[in-house]
């Protein structure tokens, strides 16, 4: 339990601070329905279900006896959720007070968040690593 806890609070600090990393250039933008609203609490609840259901996932692929097939399916997930985030929040900041396609919305998202979903899966996923062999 202990262990799931961990992993967690890694999940959810990592989700914010990959979310921060990519989309930092929108962040003062106002959102498309409030526009005191901080990014924040925006987007903590869902930052805290997607972590929830990561942490889950984890433990579930933690029990997949081919560790590089877990390990993959891990990255893919965690990448996916968060582009899937990052999506959202262009949308929410930029792309609705603007006239983007779907493919230029993916396209942009894509650019801003490739390098930091790629740095932060390694980290995430080293530190789990360690964490689950506690």
């Amino acid at each position: 339990m202990k262990t799931k806890i961990l992993v967690f609070l890694l999940l959810l600090i990592a989700s914010i601070i990959q979310s921060y990393w990519s989309m930092y250039q929108f962040l003062n933008y106002s959102n498309s329905y409030c526009s005191i609203c901080l990014f924040i609490i925006d987007f903590l609840i869902v930052f805290i279900i997607f972590c929830m259901l990561l942490t889950i996932a984890f433990s579930a692929l933690n029990k997949v006896k081919n560790k590089p097939i877990g390990i993959i399916l891990k990255s893919v997930l965690v990448g996916f959720l968060w582009f899937y985030l990052n999506l959202s929040i262009f949308r929410d900041k930029e792309s609705r007070w603007s006239t983007y396609l779907f493919g230029e919305e993916l396209m942009y998202t894509l650019r801003f968040s490739l390098l930091p979903i790629s740095i932060l899966v390694f980290v995430v996923l080293f530190i789990e690593n360690k964490l689950t062999k506690l």
